[in-house]
């Protein structure tokens, strides 16, 4: 609506994506790019552990052309401590110097900006939503729904802390014919991974781990849900959140997701600390809060209209861009 914007997509993987894609080729040449995007004023790059950017960004600097950080939480200090050796070595081969040439990093949240260290040049320029038509109006009478749709990073995500939870109130979860649900892609084998993780907690019967959904099959999941579950340990501004909350799904989640604080202020959901056994008792409190769902699912819809429309983050992003360009 304000910006002429491509999408290069380098991960190979399906998106629910706008129109104005193109797919990364190996031989990648931004003057090859089709027009306008063979000459950008500014490039957002989300994430930063890729390769392809190493030489994407090589290109653009060459080029003259400023780009801009999105790292997604993963400069932050908790994030850093995953896989820390192996990160520290590939931050001083590789990229340390893609980071510090960037114009600057766009940080999801306060607290991300808090405490990411690798560049001086910060600003908040947070994730919005585009507020759906059709909201949450029935909640389950018998079974009860919690989902999770997202990234299948086990740590990261905090899918390992969730399992643990749920297996520390089984009992209770049986008790109250809950089933929950996680929805994601696989990428570097991780289904593998959570598909162990299940079985290891002997949470199979009431977990169960489907494909990645989009578009339709994913508002009809949202909309089918009692109540949005995300555990991650450290996180930019997780968008599976804000888009369960503008359906009106109330959230579970823990403190390292960075929206605790303004879920607690608009009552739209429970947080907890991003330990397995805080999260199992948070998940006992929202299964048996069930007479508060309809208030926290119409608070839910309130703080993201108040906070989160694409309306007024997309001005406040794009005059952070045209100063830094």
């Amino acid at each position: 609506k304000y910006a002429t914007v491509g999408f290069l997509n380098t991960s190979g993987e399906k998106t629910d994506i706008p129109d104005s894609q193109i797919s990364y080729q190996k031989n990648f040449d931004i003057n090859n790019l089709p027009k306008p995007y063979n000459k950008p004023d500014i490039v957002i790059i989300h994430e930063v552990y890729h390769k392809e950017y190493l030489k994407i960004s090589r290109i653009l600097r060459k080029n003259n052309i400023p780009y801009i950080i999105v790292p997604h939480g993963s400069l932050a200090a908790v994030a850093q401590k995953k896989k820390r050796i192996k990160k520290t070595i590939a931050n001083k081969l590789f990229f340390s110097k893609f980071i510090k040439a960037a114009a600057a990093v766009q940080c999801l949240s306060e607290n991300e900006k808090n405490n990411t260290k690798f560049h001086s040049v910060k600003f908040i320029g947070t994730n919005g939503i585009t507020i759906p038509q059709t909201k949450k109006e029935l909640f389950s009478e018998n079974e009860k729904i919690i989902i999770y749709i997202g990234r299948l990073d086990y740590y990261h995500k905090g899918i390992d802390l969730m399992l643990e939870a749920i297996k520390r109130k089984k009992a209770v979860f049986q008790e109250q014919n809950c089933k929950f649900f996680i929805y994601g892609p696989d990428y570097k084998n991780r289904r593998q991974v959570v598909k162990k993780l299940i079985k290891d907690n002997d949470v199979q019967d009431i977990v169960t781990l489907s494909d990645a959904v989009i578009g339709a099959e994913k508002e009809k999941i949202l909309l089918n849900a009692d109540i949005f579950i995300q555990t991650s340990r450290s996180e930019g501004m997780p968008l599976g959140i804000l888009e369960a909350l503008s359906y009106g799904v109330p959230c579970l989640v823990t403190d390292g997701t960075c929206l605790g604080d303004i879920i607690q202020k608009y009552n739209a959901g429970w947080v907890a600390q991003t330990r397995s056994e805080s999260i199992a008792e948070k998940l006992v409190e929202a299964i048996t809060e069930n007479n508060l769902w309809s208030e926290k699912s119409k608070n839910s819809v309130k703080l993201i209209e108040d906070n989160f429309s694409w309306e007024n983050i997309s001005k406040k992003t794009i005059d952070e861009y045209e100063r830094l360009k």
